[in-house]
């Protein structure tokens, strides 16, 4: 049998109010650091399990939130699931996901089924058709959603690539190259304003799309090599690497290329690539867990911006080793 929260005030001989405030992540300004941190400690030491039924007929509350994700079979978004459940878990919520194989069908299927749960609000990293009827209903709803794109006028952490997109084609530019090259995908709501900015220093953009659920297909790597790709871009690290090796194994000619970075394994010690468009991994997980709890308390719907920035090698070095000494990103070497 678990232990239960007047027990563990009991034995720490502090107040019931207060174990609970700490497990449900209210302890700004109300509980000591080291306090909430010796609750915490204790709380995980005995097992404790909240009472979620009891939870949410004294709150309306489950205690748990959502999570939609194409899969967690890949390294990035095994951590960045990892990521938000541990998160989730410092504020007090337990973190529900599921994985729809980056189908459009499944993810609808998926908010249908996260809300059968009780789930107190979703995080939604991926495309929301406003239009779907899923999306109306939860925006009828003034439902605690946070996407990753700005339909439906849902709560969101909006990733500012305008500026980092700006320095990395002017560097290009100035390599003398004429042509740069995308590997994207369908839907990807920051293609337009990579245009845009490839445009303003006269660089035509080839774009080559690549299927997140068949990784192992090499058709859009030949693609690119038959292209004759002087400069290259992707924000995958995963899809860098493998265009990486495709040539190496193929014995052709690598192009200079840049993609997103969030964290240490993404770094890249190839001089082909030039440099990296940095968004920390551990900042945007406490914003977006941050962001969608204040949704769920307020009932009012949030845009924040992480504002990327492209970092060439010197620059990236650094953080790639101050992200090596942090003691948060050693969980997801």
């Amino acid at each position: 049998m678990s232990i239960t929260i007047t027990q563990l005030a009991e034995e720490l001989n502090v107040s019931h109010s207060m174990v609970s405030r700490v497990l449900n992540g209210r302890i700004k300004g109300v509980v000591k650091q080291e306090t909430a941190e010796r609750i915490l400690a204790l709380a995980k030491e005995r097992g404790y399990v909240p009472n979620t039924s009891a939870r949410t007929l004294k709150t309306g509350k489950s205690g748990r939130i959502g999570l939609v994700i194409g899969g967690i079979s890949s390294r990035w978004s095994g951590c960045y699931a990892q990521a938000l459940l541990n998160e989730a878990e410092a504020n007090g919520y337990r973190l529900v996901i599921s994985t729809t194989n980056y189908n459009q069908q499944q993810e609808q299927s998926a908010l249908e089924d996260l809300l059968s749960f009780n789930v107190d609000g979703i995080l939604y990293p991926l495309f929301l058709d406003e239009d779907s009827a899923i999306a109306k209903k939860l925006q009828k709803r003034n439902y605690p959603l946070l996407t990753d794109n700005a339909s439906g006028n849902f709560s969101q952490v909006h990733k500012e690539y305008e500026a980092a997109y700006d320095s990395m084609l002017a560097e290009f530019s100035h390599r003398g190259f004429q042509r740069v090259t995308l590997l994207t995908w369908d839907y990807d709501s920051n293609a337009v304003a990579f245009e845009q900015c490839a445009a303003k220093y006269g660089l035509a953009v080839e774009k080559v799309f690549f299927d997140a659920s068949d990784r192992d297909n090499e058709k859009p790597f030949r693609r690119i090599a038959d292209m004759n790709t002087q400069a290259f871009y992707t924000q995958s690290p995963e899809e860098l690497r493998n265009y990486l090796n495709f040539c190496e194994e193929n014995e052709i000619a690598k192009p200079q290329c840049a993609c997103v970075y969030t964290m240490p394994f993404e770094y890249f010690r190839d001089p082909a690539v030039i440099g990296a468009i940095a968004l920390p991994l551990k900042e945007l997980v406490r914003q977006e867990v941050k962001i969608l709890l204040d949704t769920i308390r307020s009932g009012r719907q949030t845009l924040k911006l992480q504002t990327a920035k492209f970092m060439l090698r010197n620059e990236w070095k650094t953080l790639w080793e101050t992200q090596k000494a942090d003691k948060w990103y050693q969980h997801y070497r």
